[in-house]
């Protein structure tokens, strides 16, 4: 069987939730003995590499499109009614160069990573006889609402609102063209399908790339930590929000942690902060970091999908806090594998507990690792898939 999956951005270079979500995918296809070729799209936010892995295991090729933000382009297509998030996308140097290699090359399933890929579904299947499966690693019209909701100034919040609503319906278009979804989380599902959408929409989760090795003891936690990509505005409004509300307390009465940021695009407010108990931290090894690091903060306030980021942490027996929102998706058990919280108190509480029991910090550790292998191993991802592709090729 012949997969063509379409990335919106490269799978080399520095990690971030989507790359892994989509490389992920990728191995779990290939440990089911699928023929996986890679269309991903070059940009100047995400740039190919100068240097390629040399041992990469999947044929791949790329376009460069310009997903620069125009002022004059994002008014333009506001007055015509249309997503600027998707417009964006719709490049002719993506488009044309794709057009001319399905007419060469013919593939069971086109998986598209994302709807930023597959707004041209009609054009596709002029040159494609594929199954094409969306693979919906958001609801991404509710993220713009969310942020929306978050938002104090009323003429960015009326903005916001507008770019949700013109998402939304071009977001909704696109989840009838396909012949298949796949959700990342079953909140996800359920809303697709509340829309009256009768695609066919399934629930397959995420894996990680970082090795699932057990970690058979927990040291002394020294520190909290955040990582995260800081351009995505969810990332940053979180953080934000803990070091304004959560984070003074904590540190008054802890004085000897530390509350470390890592994450690419990292704003200069989060780097002048070492006095209040606040480091940035450059990660050039996810797995080294991640085992050097304790409690892991993930306050999101917005934002829609599995987090990535927790799986990871999970999977080498980190302990995390989350709130509802950022922990949407992951079927774990609260108090035993992670922690919610959704205000300060309750995120103050947590963090005070766990600094006073080491039994419980070792127990919880290892709830999450076990957790971890049995749902996210990349060859369950893999065999997920393939049945569900199968379903959809007799539908």
């Amino acid at each position: 069987m012949k997969v063509l999956q379409l990335c919106h951005k490269p799978l080399f270079g520095s990690p971030d939730g989507g790359k892994i979500a989509m490389s992920a995918m990728a191995k779990g296809l290939l440990t089911q003995k699928l023929d996986v070729f890679q269309w991903m799209l070059d940009s100047q936010k995400h740039p190919i590499p100068a240097e390629i892995p040399a041992d990469y295991p999947f044929k791949w090729t790329s376009s460069y499109i310009n997903t620069e933000l125009s002022a004059f382009q994002a008014l333009k297509t506001l007055l015509k009614g249309r997503s600027y998030n998707i417009s964006r996308f719709e490049d002719e140097n993506y488009y044309t160069p794709l057009f001319d290699f399905l007419q060469n090359i013919s593939f069971d399933f086109i998986q598209a990573e994302g709807i930023f890929t597959t707004s041209r579904i009609a054009e596709i299947r002029t040159y494609s006889a594929a199954k094409i499966v969306l693979r919906a690693h958001n609801i991404e019209f509710l993220i713009w609402e969310r942020m929306a909701d978050q938002e104090r100034n009323p003429l960015k919040k009326v903005y916001l609102k507008i770019l949700a609503s013109q998402l939304k319906k071009e977001e909704e278009a696109i989840w009838k063209s396909v012949d298949a979804i796949i959700a990342i989380s079953q909140q996800d599902a359920d809303y697709i399908k509340s829309q009256g959408i009768l695609t066919p929409v399934t629930v397959i989760g995420i894996a990680s790339d970082l090795s699932l090795e057990e970690i058979s003891t927990v040291g002394e936690i020294k520190n909290l930590f955040h990582l995260g990509a800081m351009d995505w505005r969810p990332n940053r409004e979180g953080v934000e929000w803990f070091i304004k509300n959560i984070w003074p307390e904590i540190f008054s009465q802890f004085p000897e942690l530390r509350f470390v940021l890592a994450g690419k695009h990292m704003p200069e407010q989060f780097k002048n902060l070492a006095d209040s108990g606040v480091d940035v931290a450059e990660v050039d090894d996810a797995y080294a970091f991640y085992k050097s690091m304790g409690i892991m903060i993930v306050p999101l306030l917005s934002g829609s999908g599995i987090r990535v980021k927790i799986i990871e942490g999970m999977a080498l027996g980190k302990l995390i806090i989350s709130t509802t929102l950022g922990a949407e998706g992951i079927n774990a058990r609260p108090g035993n594998d992670f922690f919610i919280a959704d205000d300060a108190e309750s995120f103050c509480v947590i963090i005070r507990q766990l600094l006073s029991k080491p039994n419980y910090i070792k127990e919880v550790s290892e709830n999450a690792r076990t957790f971890a292998h049995e749902n996210y191993r990349t060859e369950v991802l893999g065999a997920r898939t393939l049945d569900f592709y199968r379903e959809v090729i007799k539908l």
